[in-house]
């Protein structure tokens, strides 16, 4: 394992996990905790240690949460492209990635993240703006999808 920055601000880093197999899909986790301090990406430790031993390399991303500066809107919902992004700079310093195979798993806040992120992809994509690295999977566990629903169910 090792961990990385992937910008300037305190919380732009994640682990990367790499498996013994060359060429593995890659998982990037993006846990939940309702986009607030203190939870954070260790809550997805275990799984990205199984995930890894299984095969895949897993990208376990940390991001802004509310309580932190440049938090909230755009800036966690930036660094979980930016973070997306930065498996591009891995392949490019020669760690052996499938960048063709991408899935994007997040939990509750994070599983909304996931979400956002594979729908604005496309959004990107319908516009012409080009990303180096393409989600070809999406999974939200328990997300909250409904903004609305969840703001009113306090």
């Amino acid at each position: 394992m090792r961990t990385e920055r992937y910008g300037p601000h305190d919380g732009q880093e994640g682990d990367l996990h790499i498996p013994s197999r060359s060429r593995p899909p890659v998982v990037c986790l993006l846990h939940g905790g309702f986009w607030r301090m203190p939870y954070g990406r260790s809550q997805f430790d275990a799984v990205a240690h199984d995930l890894a031993r299984r095969g895949f390399a897993v990208w376990n991303l940390e991001y802004r949460r509310l309580g932190a500066p440049t938090a909230g809107w755009p800036g966690t919902f930036d660094d979980v492209l930016a973070g997306i992004e930065h498996l591009a700079r891995f392949a490019e310093e020669g760690v052996d990635l499938d960048l063709d195979r991408v899935a994007v798993i997040g939990h509750s806040a994070g599983g909304h993240l996931a979400l956002w992120a594979a729908a604005r992809q496309r959004a990107d994509e319908g516009s012409g703006i080009a990303r180096r690295v393409r989600i070809s999977a999406v999974a939200g566990l328990a997300p909250v999808a409904d903004l609305v629903d969840a703001h009113s169910l306090g």
